[in-house]
């Protein structure tokens, strides 16, 4: 993704050592390390992507840029290349990712709290 978000001209953020600092001080560290990066164009099209609440072996990644056609574009350029290697899931829009992989038992350490005002 770091190599994609560089060609696209964006400016790739990793925080995942962060994440796992601040997951262990609170005392929800699941027992692997955990991802959290994103990455951000000039032009307001951007991505982020972590695996918090979901199995070692699974990522959730979500793209914006106020649905601009630029947006989508890079969407579906990026969906196209994770599924020459991988199996992509879509998420409906307004929905959460779940964890799905059944090696290993998912992490549900993590339960997020609904946005005060959310119904």
């Amino acid at each position: 993704m770091k190599k994609i978000s560089i060609a696209h001209g964006m400016k790739f953020t990793d925080r995942s050592s962060e994440t796992n600092r601040g997951l262990t001080t609170l005392g929800r560290k699941p027992g692997y390390q955990v991802m959290n990066i994103s990455a951000i164009r000039d032009d307001g099209v951007g991505w982020g992507a972590g695996n918090t609440g979901l199995s070692e072996f699974e990522v959730s990644i979500g793209f914006g840029g106020l649905n601009s056609p630029a947006a989508q574009e890079f969407a579906n350029a990026v969906i196209g290349l994770l599924e020459q290697n991988w199996r992509v899931y879509h998420v409906p829009q307004n929905q959460g990712a779940f964890p799905r992989c059944v090696a290993q038992k998912p992490n549900n350490s993590f339960k997020p709290k609904p946005l005060r005002g959310s119904a």
